[in-house]
């Protein structure tokens, strides 16, 4: 008989959910595997994200509500609500006894969570880092934009082949390994008299990135258009966002950066990373710095700010600029790393964020559901294996073709 203890879920956890081990970690967890072939076989199970899926649902159907499904989780495998660091058996019988000490070994180690939870009226969704196998057509979003030259014409980047793409004045457009880069032209340099602009625009289902004339790394996320010079010149550095987006700006003080938002908003920095949010759907626009420093302004006023801060400003530019310490840095740049995060996210905010990535219209037949969702998954998963996970939480929904009804 195998055991699972507080050490083998940890970096059960951390494999699973991360996908990466130290050399040390990944002996300990051979050594445990190697013990017994119930150890091997579990770690199997975890593994296959089908399998996963279905034990989630037995455990919703072992009880009508969370205390019930957990004492029969406990009677199964031995565990009681006194043990502060449970030993959780691995039986090779009836379903059921396999099925509880793998849901123990999730809910434990927060690897797969979508319980109920009886505090604020939220719900917890969380996967493992992998796809758990796709059953709709509706599939994630993926690399891809439409380039606009300074002359109007358009290069939709998704089928570009590699290589020189075009030519800006002295910049040659350079499409490489899903990246558009800006080669022969650095800040400062050139002097065009009519200053020669491109657009980058990604559609819903699309993300990009690209590398600015003066070497500023740019990530787009989905329904999202950038517009700046094809060489910067003058005293600064100016873009301008619609969208979302994360920069890694290329130092150069004599130069600012600046990006410029919808009615007079914007982000003045030297050289930093951070992340603005600023969709025309949205009612806040949110900048969040993870180093260095920025100066937002709008029409009223400007704040700076330090790193893990985040700023709140309505979208009409007009009002306070609120900031916040202590940003869930993960959560704001989540997206960037093909991930979700939700955090207390109402129905609303989360859809949002699903229509984009997953190029559907979500409606509400009804009452809009007051739950707020909190929890992890990769975006590289299919719209239909998210919609399953929902399901568990009672969110009924109706999907026709790609228009999602959700259904209260």
């Amino acid at each position: 008989m195998g055991e699972i203890n507080e050490v083998v879920v940890r970096l059960l956890h951390k494999s699973l959910a991360e996908g990466t081990l130290t050399r040390e970690e990944m002996l300990i967890l051979e050594e445990w595997k190697n013990k017994s072939e119930a150890n091997a076989q579990l770690l199997r199970q975890l593994s296959d994200n089908n399998f996963m899926l279905e034990e989630i649902r037995r455990f919703y159907a072992l009880g009508t509500n969370e205390t019930e499904r957990w004492e029969t989780v406990q009677e199964s495998i031995g565990v009681n609500d006194n043990d502060k660091a449970p030993v959780v058996p691995i039986y090779r019988r009836r379903w059921l006894r396999i099925a509880a000490a793998v849901i123990a070994v999730i809910v434990i180690s927060g690897l797969f969570t979508f319980l109920d939870h009886k505090q604020e009226n939220q719900r917890f969704i969380q996967t493992g880092g992998q796809p758990l196998g796709p059953t709709n057509d509706v599939q994630p979003g993926k690399d891809g934009a439409i380039l606009t030259l300074s002359d109007g014409s358009t290069i939709v980047l998704d089928s570009a082949v590699s290589g020189v793409i075009a030519k800006q004045g002295q910049a040659n457009l350079v499409l490489s390994d899903g990246q558009l880069n800006y080669a022969g032209a650095s800040a400062g340099t050139g002097a065009a008299s009519v200053p020669m602009y491109n657009t980058i625009s990604t559609p819903k289902g699309r993300q990009f990135r690209l590398v600015l004339p003066d070497g500023s790394f740019v990530w787009l996320n989905a329904a999202t258009t950038l517009r700046y010079p094809a060489v910067f010149t003058g005293k600064s550095r100016e873009v301008e966002l619609s969208g979302e987006a994360y920069f890694e700006v290329a130092p150069n003080s004599s130069m600012p950066f600046s990006v410029k938002l919808r009615n007079g908003a914007s982000v003045d920095v030297v050289g930093t990373h951070f992340n603005i949010m600023a969709y025309d759907n949205e009612t806040d626009i949110h900048t969040t710095l993870v180093e260095g420093a920025v100066n937002v302004s709008n029409e009223n006023m400007t704040r700076r700010l330090s790193p893990g801060q985040q700023a709140k400003m309505n979208a009409n530019g007009s009002g306070e600029i609120r900031v916040v310490n202590g940003t869930d840095i993960e959560e704001a740049i989540a997206w960037k790393n093909g991930r979700f995060v939700f955090n207390a996210a109402d129905m609303k905010a989360m859809m949002r964020q699903l229509e984009r990535w997953y190029d559907i219209d979500v409606v509400f037949v009804g009452a809009v559901p007051t739950d707020r969702f909190s929890g992890k998954m990769p975006r590289s998963v299919t719209l239909s294996q998210v919609l399953t996970i929902m399901e568990l939480s009672d969110v009924k929904f109706r999907l026709e073709g790609k228009t999602l009804s959700i259904v209260n």
